[in-house]
């Protein structure tokens, strides 16, 4: 999709958007560091299982077509790109359009995802483990489904050319 909106007239939303992120962001690090919340450092396996969920998230939020609805107000739903995604258009203008464009990008919706996550880890580890392990699993397993279509095309492939292979051989 297209969009024939001037950028520069979504720079103020993008400002308010940074701007809530910012505050929303440091107000979480002073809560934290005020309840001694947090680490000295974070493990590897907790950025990585973190960073696949928050991948998988983010991709849930900005493209699933069961979570349209969450991009509704901001975005027109648009054309299936296949896996039971589709694609989608910011609507509006200022920081209507701002959020909408937020909301469709898999790639900008990774720092909010991500910083949520990082907050949910110091805050209540146990719950954001479990959350984050859900959404890393779903990672895994779309993984595993697309090798499977993967091989059995070819498979497909193989099979057809054998046989057509065999009908030329049959016809000489």
């Amino acid at each position: 999709m297209t969009s024939k909106t001037d950028p520069r007239t979504t720079y103020p939303g993008y400002a308010a958007l940074t701007g809530a992120f910012l505050a929303g962001t440091g107000a979480a690090l002073a809560g934290l560091s005020r309840r001694d919340r947090l680490p000295a450092r974070f493990t590897v396996g907790d950025v990585t299982l973190l960073g696949v969920a928050t991948y998988q998230l983010s991709r849930t939020l900005s493209r699933d077509r069961v979570t349209a609805f969450l991009r509704e107000p901001f975005a027109k739903q648009g054309d299936s790109v296949g896996r039971g995604e589709v694609e989608s258009e910011a609507e509006g203008e200022g920081l209507r359009r701002a959020v909408g464009e937020l909301l469709i990008c898999p790639f900008c919706m990774t720092q909010w995802v991500g910083a949520a996550f990082l907050v949910g880890l110091c805050a209540a580890p146990r719950p954001t483990r479990f959350a984050a392990s859900l959404f890393a699993l779903r990672t895994v397993a779309e993984s595993v489904n697309i090798a499977h279509e993967a091989a059995v095309a070819r498979v497909d492939r193989m099979q057809n050319t054998a046989k057509v292979a065999h009908r030329r051989v049959a016809a000489a």
